[in-house]
């Protein structure tokens, strides 16, 4: 099964690309018309809020990159050949049908950057090549009332208008990334209870006599509070030092 992802093109984006269309359209335009006549070209409701005709004429053209799909009608080819080649009424012989498919296939050629023959479908395509949420951009390209609509599909989007991408810095492992942070840390001991009046009436120099020993174990924490590791107290190089007995971690995995 071909799984599709969820890519939706932006407002912004879609208007680049009906930018970009519209001017290869009078391109296009200004080598196959006779005259002037007016061409437009709009952005393009989802293809789920159109409903299918009986009169849908279906055309695709790959790229090198991505696909081109378009929605006719049986007469769309015809009209445009009249239109191109200033005719009024269209001809029994079917020239301008003839002059509407050829100049068809090679504004398809021209918009997918394509060398590929154009490809007539009778059935719908899939929905995955019509659908603004798997990254397709529909357009609607009118030429003095011929409407046909364009739907391309993410990857001709990008070959066509690519997006630009920021340089990203390279992922490294967490402990990389924080030890050369600093960390202010605060030992707790816990010194026993002692009556609040006692506590009041203390004097510099006076000695307060705990049951702490040098080896009571104290516990380290952050300044929001967070336990890192359990150490004792000892001496080191006349200092007073902590000796680390077990860490956050080792006690989370023994937990």
């Amino acid at each position: 099964m071909t799984v599709v992802p969820f890519r939706w093109q932006g407002r912004s984006r879609v208007e680049q690309l009906r930018a970009l269309v519209a001017t290869r359209s009078q391109e296009w335009l200004e080598q196959w018309a006779s005259g002037s006549p007016a061409l437009e070209v709009a952005a393009l409701a989802d293809a789920a809020s159109v409903e299918a005709r009986v009169s849908d004429r279906w055309y695709r053209i790959a790229g090198a990159h991505g696909a081109l799909c378009v929605r006719a009608t049986s007469t769309t080819l015809e009209l445009l050949g009249c239109r191109l080649a200033g005719i009024v009424t269209p001809d029994s012989s079917g020239l301008a049908a003839g002059v509407g498919r050829r100049a068809l296939a090679d504004l398809l050629k021209a918009l997918a950057g394509s060398g590929e023959a154009m490809e007539d479908h009778v059935a719908r395509p899939e929905d995955a090549a019509l659908r603004a949420r798997c990254g397709v951009a529909g357009l609607l390209w009118s030429l003095e009332g011929i409407r046909i609509e364009l739907y391309l599909d993410a990857e001709l989007c990008e070959a066509l208008h690519p997006v630009p991408r920021a340089a990203g810095t390279r992922l490294v492992a967490r402990s990389e990334a924080i030890l050369p942070g600093e960390l202010a840390l605060h030992a707790v001991l816990d010194l026993g209870s002692a009556a609040l009046g006692d506590a009041l009436v203390l004097r510099p120099g006076e000695i307060i006599k705990t049951s702490a020993t040098l080896e009571s174990v104290v516990s380290v924490r952050s300044q929001a509070g967070e336990t890192l590791f359990s150490a004792v107290l000892v001496a080191a190089d006349g200092h007073r030092a902590l000796r680390c007995m077990r860490n956050s971690r080792d006690q989370g995995d023994a937990k």
